[in-house]
């Protein structure tokens, strides 16, 4: 009988996307978080949208929460120019920083 041959399955790393959220129009949220889900596939990652973590509730610290974990599933994090304005993405900064996750920078050039 011949041996079946192994096929490797090639995954795509994850990427956590960062950015100001709290405090914006939520229909521009939606649209600059489309916007870096294209960016980061064309880097090469499966992005991860914390505008669909799942969280049902309005709760800053349920979020948080739950995109810590979100983050800490992927290999990389985009961070959106308007990250530095946002708390909770500069929680999630230091925790990529503290994790020693592969930290990229959208290009100032890109429209929020």
């Amino acid at each position: 009988m011949p041996k079946k041959k192994k096929t490797q399955r090639q995954h795509k790393p994850k990427c956590y996307i960062s950015g100001k959220i709290s405090g914006l129009d939520f229909a521009e949220v939606k649209e600059k978080f489309a916007r870096a889900e294209k960016e980061v596939r064309a880097l090469g990652y499966i992005p991860i949208n914390p505008l669909k973590n799942g969280v049902k509730t309005e709760a800053w610290g349920d979020h948080l929460t739950k995109d810590i974990a979100d983050l800490n599933c992927g290999q990389a994090v985009y961070f959106l120019t308007d990250w530095e304005d946002s708390d909770g993405a500069k929680i999630e900064h230091i925790f990529s920083a503290n994790s020693k996750k592969k930290m990229i920078y959208q290009p100032k050039t890109q429209k929020q």
